[in-house]
């Protein structure tokens, strides 16, 4: 049975990750936390420790024996990355073998500023790796959750779904004037989470760059597909802002 720690294992898409991996029947599964756990935190095939992710020396011993570290902790609430690179450090220095940052979004960082200080941790993981290999990783990319198409219905067990620029619901849409929109690469939460437990239990290398990918889409494609499901058609003259149908 091979030991897993999850770093911010009381967030949600962490919940949905962990609930796959449960399921397995194949690990110990470890909650790295900041805090006690408290009512209802405590999940059943997992135990929990209390951490520091400011200090190393916290960490390294809740680590002990620790195959694989998933780090769920967002970045934009990890001021300068400091509690990820403690984490790193701590990996490091427990022998920990495998570890995947906290990306679990899209790879593109452009023009998603909160998500700016995930380049820094790529760098910072490549530079350790720059005269040999000491710790293998994974940048796991998604996408968007599928799921957030059915707002306000839910859909996942834990994700609290709400809407993006699509609120098929009300049949309204937000477009990019003059152009069909960038392409955006849907999977579902389910899919998700059930492909990094399969990660997880792979016996070879991890990529530097994984993940998965759903069904990759134009903005007005998915409005197309939309107006096909919901009936009705979108009034959108050269794609202005708002459009709704």
């Amino acid at each position: 049975m091979v030991k897993i720690a999850i770093a911010g294992g009381s967030g949600e898409v962490a919940r949905e990750v962990i609930d796959a991996l449960v399921a397995t029947k194949k690990h110990h599964i470890i909650v790295l936390s900041r805090q006690e756990p408290g009512p209802g935190d405590t999940i059943e095939g997992t135990s929990w420790a209390t951490v520091d992710f400011t200090n190393k020396d916290s960490i390294v011993p809740a680590l002990k024996g620790v195959h694989t570290v998933l780090n769920f902790v967002p970045v934009y609430r990890d001021s300068d990355n400091a509690a990820q690179r403690t984490l790193i450090d701590a990996v490091v220095e427990a022998g920990v073998g495998r570890f995947a940052p906290s990306e679990w979004a899209t790879l593109t960082t452009d023009t998603l500023p909160w998500y700016g200080p995930k380049v820094a941790i790529r760098e910072y993981l490549a530079e350790l790796n720059k005269d040999g290999k000491v710790l293998e990783y994974c940048l796991f990319s998604c996408g968007v959750f599928t799921n957030y198409l059915g707002a306000p219905y839910p859909s996942t067990t834990h994700v609290h779904t709400s809407n993006l620029q699509f609120d098929l619901a009300r049949r309204r849409a937000i477009l990019v004037d003059g152009g069909e929109g960038g392409q955006m690469s849907f999977t579902t939460v389910s899919d998700f989470a059930n492909v990094v437990a399969r990660a997880v239990k792979y016996e070879g290398e991890w990529p530097v760059v994984g993940g998965i990918r759903g069904d990759t889409v134009t903005a007005a494609q998915l409005v197309t597909m939309a107006e096909e499901i919901r009936g009705g058609q979108q009034s959108r003259p050269n794609y202005r802002l708002p459009s709704t149908y």
